[in-house]
């Protein structure tokens, strides 16, 4: 097809991304469909087998599942644009570029970045990068086996291709003051934007089966000490569901621009994420603490975020 206007690929992306979307709910309703229709034959012929389980064990739950994130990537888009117009009107971070081709490059990024989540919910039954696929590297190659890299140009696809792949990684590993850079940092944090709209609302997030406000052990002291010093945990520090908190807490860390700032404090997502565990650790007043003085010294403009255009 060729190379298309920054316009016109992201309008032909968001039409791609309803068809790729609903293509792959239908497909993951068939293969339900089929598992569920093979383990009633054996048994049938007297072979028991163990009841499908998570998403699997009917249509509607694979279903469901896939169609969340089709609806967690649309809140994505739009915080990725907020984000965006919110960059390119600031000059502290974003000189001698082309705002509105940023703009449309960030949703466009945001467009594609779960794009990967499909298959892999698909393949391994789950969300979780650890027990299965890395979705951020089977995002990076749904752009490239959707041929959804011949529209644009060859610096936008690079920019793009690597926000995409990163968007996920405990480090982005691009260079600093580059474009790819930028926009990695402008998906990462509307991702987490939204994760934190997830995380609070425990209706959501028990679609999810992500996080919920029942004991599941205890908090971890290491972890505890570890986000009242600003740090930005892995997944794999995570023990038990009240370190679950303490991983949503420390996200704060990874964040990069204002408005990414003005959201968490506006939506009061620290005292949200905290307060259900309040009394079971001593520590976690200090948690909320430490992360709100953190917000409001990025606010200040005390640490602003490094490697911008």
């Amino acid at each position: 097809m060729g190379e298309l206007s920054i316009c016109d690929a992201l309008e032909r992306v968001r039409l791609w991304f309803g068809e790729f979307s609903s293509r792959n709910i239908e497909l993951g309703a068939a293969e339900a469909r089929e598992r569920i229709r093979l383990r009633e034959a054996m048994e049938a012929r007297g072979e028991p087998q163990p009841p499908l389980a998570g998403v699997w064990e009917s249509e509607e739950a694979l279903r469901r599942n896939l169609e969340l994130k089709c609806e967690h990537t649309l809140r994505v888009v739009r915080n990725a644009r907020a984000i965006a117009e919110s960059v390119a009107a600031d000059e502290r971070f974003f000189r001698g570029a082309d705002g509105g081709h940023e703009i449309a490059v960030a949703q466009i990024v945001a467009y594609l970045h779960d794009a990967g989540r499909f298959g892999q919910l698909r393949r391994n039954g789950t969300f979780s990068d650890l027990a299965g696929e890395n979705h951020a590297a089977l995002s990076a190659q749904a752009i490239r086996d959707e041929g959804l890299d011949e529209w644009f140009s060859e610096e936008d696809a690079s920019a793009i291709a690597t926000a995409v792949a990163q968007h996920n990684a405990y480090r982005v590993d691009a260079p600093a003051g580059s474009r790819a850079m930028m926009h990695a940092k402008i998906i990462r944090d509307a991702d987490k934007l939204d994760i934190f709209g997830i995380m609070t609302d425990t209706g959501a997030a028990r679609k999810y089966t992500l996080y919920n406000n029942e004991s599941g052990g205890a908090f971890s002291d290491s972890l505890v000490a570890a986000v009242i010093g600003h740090a930005n945990l892995r997944y794999e520090d995570i023990k038990t569901l009240e370190d679950w908190a303490l991983f949503n807490v420390s996200l704060i860390y990874d964040i990069n621009y204002p408005k990414s700032f003005e959201e968490i404090k506006r939506n009061g997502y620290v005292e949200k994420i905290v307060a259900p565990h309040l009394g079971r650790h001593p520590l976690l007043p200090e948690v909320i603490r430490s992360a709100n003085e953190y917000i409001d010294g990025k606010l200040a403009g005390s640490h602003l975020p490094a490697n911008n255009i």
